[in-house]
């Protein structure tokens, strides 16, 4: 069988082999219009196709072309008129004739036909070519069929226009499909397109083929009469061109022409004519002048004209002639020309001429002030000084009284102002000063009380605002500024009438007899404020009435201080006592400074406030006592733990059947895995110590700034003063002042001070009992811890309570003898013997805890020095600054393994580099002499800010230049915050230098006050921006550790080898109970840090053993200790795994 398949196979190939060379054969032999496809043999091309030659295939016929008959080369072309748009067609009549208003001219074309150019046409299908239109046609789009005739007014004079032309202007056509257009004949004209030529009308002509008609010069003579003029008439001498009628006419009588002319011209003057179309004129005899058409006329009387006048002239003024006259005759001075009687008159009295006159109307009225006593006068005369001419003008009369004239006066004029005058008087004379005149004008009068008058006064002047006249007749008002009244005093208003009216002006009062500018918090809109009646602002008090201080209240706003003009009425209820700072009976304070409130003591809120308020307070203290407890707790349970659980895991690696047997391995496991969250407690240790120095910078920086409006005794801007309050009430743990415990006990400063002394005095002892306790019995770790908390206690309210020390000192003295009472509370006489007795134990106090604490700080780091520095200047010199760094710090971090107690004092040093351990007593004195130090430099006065900002210099230079902090990042914090320190006491001189004097004064406060926020709020905010970062990094440590804690406790620890002691212990027996703890028999017992104790921390009671094993020395530890320079602090690398971590391994030596 697979013989034949062989076979069956090889007569396959060759006659596969055979076809090949067949179909090459057959390929290469075809002749043209035959085609052999592969392996077939020639055959023909059908219809519609065609091949040339040896072609492999039939080709279908191109678009364009056609073939009828089979077995063709090539195909035929369609012809012109015609197109193909598909291919393979087989006969000519597939060849589709191009539609009306297309053409094709080149045969064979595969597209539609071409559309007809503008101005050609295609009429019949299947056109080769288009035709052009003719003349008098047009075609104005592509493929036209038709073209369309020129309408009336176009034409087209050549064929294959596009568009018809309008005809020129001149032309016109009134047909379709005109050639050309026609011109208009001589007196008719056509715009352009135009369909018929319009007649010219009157006045006009044209000549043939004109566009517009043309006016007749009217001006020259010319004129066209009707409508059509070819040409204009021309009118000759003695006519003129009418341009209304179009027409020549004749010149009348009195005009003539000469031809040439629009209208006739008038004789020349003197001269005449009688007839019609004239050509010149002639002149008139003397007596008479031309009149137009009339001829001459003779003149008429008072009229007058010589030979050749052109018209009658009026005789001039006193002249006069008969009808007729060539001159005038004239009448005298004095006298007018009667017409009546055709004579010369007498000008009647009151009036005169001096040259004659031809009328009555030319005796002129004599002028103002002038007269004419008879008739015939040639000239007026002037009246004399003192009188005025009468109505007529005929005589002078006397001026009556308050008035006068002078000389040639028409009426007589009254006084002015001022002034009197009697009866035919030339002129009025002044009243003098101290009296105006009367109304009639005619004598003066003193002016009254309170008023003043000049020279030539008509009234009397009331005295301005500021001065007074007393009596009558005054000439000048007294300033009340002078010697008998109150100096630089001023009026209620005008015409004060005597000195008893000087009052001081808005904005001062009278002080001793002297107007002095009022203070602060005065109401200085008011006139008249004497030292007793003094209207305060709210948010002001005094005194008494006699006091002239005027002092600001705690609280600018009307809260405590409601101000008034009676000191006995000026505190809101409830408050009273100094600056309103004191609660009445009844009431009971709570907050102090700007935050003090009275509140009633009735109701039951009071009770609730003090029991919660105390409730707050206890329970953060027992918080913070058992979240100690707790750290160390979970601390040694982790350390007993892990060498516990490390044989545990061992011992049910190896008895894992027994175990299962009894049911232990789930609860040994369980126990195991839930050291998982020591490790979280662990981190949050750890970022508790890397924030540590952040937190005392800040609380350090919040005490210090939260006294400086205390200390300085200055109001700082609203919103930071409200800001810098609550923060340090905060810090400074000023809780009872902000429970009412006045309406419970008798509640002062006095007590406060036994408070803030007494309780950390008697805490601070029974934690040093308690130090010295757990020290005896061996317990080093809960002894230094317990000393911590002491020196932390210390630390935290040695600047409050150095404060309230401070404070008893501080008294306020207020002037006109009211006393003088302690600054932190007003309800506290400082010259009582009870004050006296607590000054005296403020002094004790300040030897303990201002002068003791400080000197507690030196003495227990100066006794350890030795253990605290090894020796880090002189590693400097040697290895350079860093690695010096980094080996004090090992020899230090070993020092505290040999020492332990060494780490009470942690709290004081570990911050800072070795040698510079000290540096938390000199921050201590720091705060002291910027809190309650400044206190006792003069509180409220420039020096005492000027030097503490020296002392914030000098410390600021120190601590900046030391660098004292083993992390520079600390250091860069701790100067921020000694800048803004700086900044808050440069601010607090720049408010007392605008309080004192005017030459600075802060513009806009509130930006000032929102500065002063932004910068306080820095320290704060970097610090609350590094526990963010910190607490990333922390939780991405605990998920590290907790995954691999998981990692070892799930296999490597059952091999042995999963904490890598570095400490080898020989052969030892374990015995693993139920419990999970373990005892080792020999001479100590192995803890969980690999290290052999005297004593076992917890004796177990044995229970039913399991089984007892053989332990093998742990292997070598693959920890290794490093040092980073950046961070400024130790690691450790895993050499085997290249893993590295910032806490120290367990059991790692």
């Amino acid at each position: 069988m697979h013989h034949a398949s062989c076979l069956r196979s090889g007569r396959l190939l060759l006659l596969l082999l055979a076809l090949l060379s067949i179909t090459l054969c057959t390929a290469s032999d075809c002749d043209a219009g035959y085609a052999a496809p592969s392996g077939s043999p020639c055959t023909i091309c059908p219809f519609g196709k065609y091949a040339p030659p040896s072609s492999t295939s039939c080709s279908y016929c191109e678009v364009g072309k056609y073939n009828p008959d089979p077995g063709q080369q090539s195909c035929i072309l369609c012809g012109q008129g015609t197109y193909l748009l598909f291919t393979g067609a087989v006969d000519v009549t597939q060849c589709s004739h191009c539609a009306l208003g297309k053409y094709n001219d080149n045969p064979g074309l595969g597209t539609y036909c071409y559309d007809c150019q503008r101005g050609k046409i295609a009429p019949f299908a299947g056109a080769a070519v288009c035709e052009d239109c003719s003349s008098g046609t047009y075609a104005s789009s592509e493929g036209s069929t038709e073209c369309t005739q020129c309408e009336e007014g176009k034409h087209a004079g050549s064929s294959g226009a596009e568009v018809c032309v309008w005809c020129a202007a001149g032309t016109f056509t009134n047909y379709r499909g005109a050639v050309v257009c026609t011109f208009c004949s001589g007196g008719k004209y056509s715009d352009s397109g135009a369909t018929s030529c319009s007649s010219c009308g009157q006045g006009k002509f044209s000549n043939p083929g004109a566009s517009s008609c043309e006016v007749c010069e009217h001006a020259q003579g010319f004129i066209a009469q009707g409508e059509g003029n070819n040409d204009c008439e021309y009118c000759g001498i003695g006519k003129y061109a009418n341009i209304s009628t179009h027409e020549c006419k004749s010149c009348v009588q009195g005009k003539y022409s000469i031809g040439s002319v629009n209208e006739c011209l008038d004789c020349e003057p003197g001269k005449f004519n009688s007839n019609d179309a004239a050509s010149s004129c002639s002149p008139c005899e003397p007596g008479s002048a031309p009149n137009g058409a009339e001829g001459c006329v003779q003149c008429s009387k008072n009229m007058y004209a010589p030979f050749g006048a052109s018209e009658c002239s009026p005789c001039q003024q006193g002249a006069h002639s008969q009808p007729g006259s060539a001159y005038c005759d004239r009448c005298l001075s004095g006298k007018y020309y009667d017409e009546l009687n055709n004579d010369c008159e007498l000008c009647p009295a009151g009036t005169f001429t001096a040259t004659g006159g031809s009328g009555i109307w030319q005796c002129q009225i004599c002028s103002v002030g002038f007269i004419a006593w008879t008739a015939g006068s040639p000239n007026c005369w002037a009246c004399d000084p003192g009188k005025h001419t009468n109505e007529q003008q005929t005589d002078c009369e006397s001026c009556s009284v308050g008035k006068y004239s002078g000389t040639a006066a028409s009426q007589c004029s009254s006084c002015e102002s001022g002034k009197y005058a009697t009866a035919g008087s030339p002129n009025c004379f002044a009243c003098e000063a101290g009296k105006y005149t009367n109304g009639d004008k005619d004598a003066c009068i003193n002016c009254p009380e309170g008023k003043i008058s000049g020279t030539a006064s008509s009234m009397c002047t009331v005295c301005e605002t500021g001065k007074y006249a007393e009596g009558v007749g005054n000439v000048a008002c007294n300033f009340c500024n002078d010697y008998e009244a109150v100096l630089g005093s001023t009026t209620y208003g005008n015409g004060t009438k005597s000195v008893s009216g000087c009052v001081c002006p808005a904005g001062e009062y009278d002080m001793y007899d002297m107007c002095a500018r009022l203070p602060e918090g005065v109401k200085s809109y008011i006139v008249g404020f004497t030292v007793e009646n003094l209207d305060i602002e709210e948010g002001y008090w005094r005194s008494s009435r006699s006091s002239s201080v005027i002092l600001p209240c705690l609280v600018e706003t009307g809260e405590h201080c409601v101000g008034g003009n009676d000191p006995e009425d000026q505190c809101a209820e409830g408050y009273t006592g100094p600056l309103c700072a004191v609660c009445q009976d009844g009431y009971a304070s709570t907050g102090s400074g700007m935050f003090l409130k009275c509140s009633t003591c009735e109701g039951g809120d009071v009770t609730i406030t003090i029991a919660v308020g105390f409730g707050l307070f206890f329970s953060t203290i027992f918080f913070l006592a058992g979240l100690t407890c707790c750290c160390r707790k979970v601390r040694r349970s982790e350390e007993g733990e892990d060498g516990d659980n490390d044989n545990d895991r061992m011992t049910l690696s190896n008895n894992d059947s027994l175990a299962s047997k009894r049911g232990q391995t789930r609860k040994e496991l369980s126990k195991i895995d839930s050291k998982k969250k020591f490790s979280k407690v662990d981190s949050l240790i750890e970022a508790y110590d890397e924030c540590r120095p952040y937190g005392k910078i800040v609380l350090s920086y919040l005490q210090i700034a939260g006294g400086l409006s205390f200390n300085f005794d200055i109001g700082f801007p609203p919103l930071f003063t409200q800001f810098m309050g609550i923060m340090a009430s905060v810090v400074n743990v000023e809780f009872l002042s902000m429970m009412p415990l006045g309406c419970v006990m008798n509640s002062d400063s006095h007590h406060t001070l036994l408070m803030y002394t007494l309780t950390p005095f008697f805490a601070g002892v029974g934690m040093l009992i308690a130090y010295k306790v757990l020290k005896l019995k061996g317990k080093v770790e809960a002894s230094n811890a317990v000393f911590g908390w002491f020196l932390f206690m210390t630390f935290f309210i040695l600047p409050s309570v150095s404060m309230k020390i401070f404070s008893t000192f501080a008294c306020r003295e207020f002037d006109g003898g009211y006393g003088s009472f302690m600054r932190v509370d007003y309800s506290i006489d400082c010259l009582s013997d009870e004050h006296k007795m607590y000054e005296m134990y403020a002094g004790v106090c300040v030897l303990i805890f201002v002068v003791g604490i400080p000197a507690f700080y030196v003495w227990l780091l100066y006794r350890s020095r030795h253990l605290l520095d090894p020796g880090q200047k002189r590693l400097e010199a040697q290895y350079g600054e860093k690695e010096a760094l980094r080996m004090v710090l090992e020899e230090r971090e070993r020092l505290e393994e040999e020492h332990p107690e060494l780490k009470s004092l942690s709290f004081l040093y570990d911050s800072y580099e070795p040698r510079y351990y000290y540096f938390e007593v000199l921050d201590a004195l720091r705060k002291q002499m910027l809190s309650g130090g400044l206190v006792v430099l003069g509180q409220g006065s420039l020096s005492q800010i000027v030097v503490s900002i020296f002392i914030c210099l000098c410390s600021t230079r120190i601590f900046v230049s030391c660098k004292p902090y083993i992390k520079r990042k600390v250091d860069i914090f701790l100067e921020l915050s000694l800048w803004q320190i700086f900044f808050v006491m440069f601010a607090a001189l720049l408010i007392r230098v605008s309080e004192i004097g005017d030459q600075f004064q802060i513009e806009n406060e509130s930006v000032f006050d929102f500065l002063l926020i932004l910068t306080q709020a820095l320290a704060p905010a970097v610090m609350l921006a590094m526990a963010l970062i910190k607490g990333k990094s922390i939780a991405k440590k605990v998920s590290a550790k907790v995954e691999e804690r998981s990692f070892k406790n799930g296999g490597r620890d059952g091999e042995g080898g999963g904490k890598g002691k570095k400490k080898k212990v020989g052969e030892v027996q374990l015995t693993t109970f139920r419990s999970g703890r373990a005892i080792v028999a020999g001479e100590g017992v192995l803890g969980g840090d690999g290290k052999r104790r005297d004593q076992p921390e917890e004796q177990p009671v044995e229970k039913k053993p399991v089984e007892k094993i053989a332990v093998p020395p742990p292997p070598p530890n693959p920890w290794t200790k490093h040092f980073d320079e950046k961070e400024q602090a130790f690691y450790y690398l895993h050499e085997d795994s290249s893993t590295s971590t910032w806490e120290k391994p367990e059991g790692f030596i």
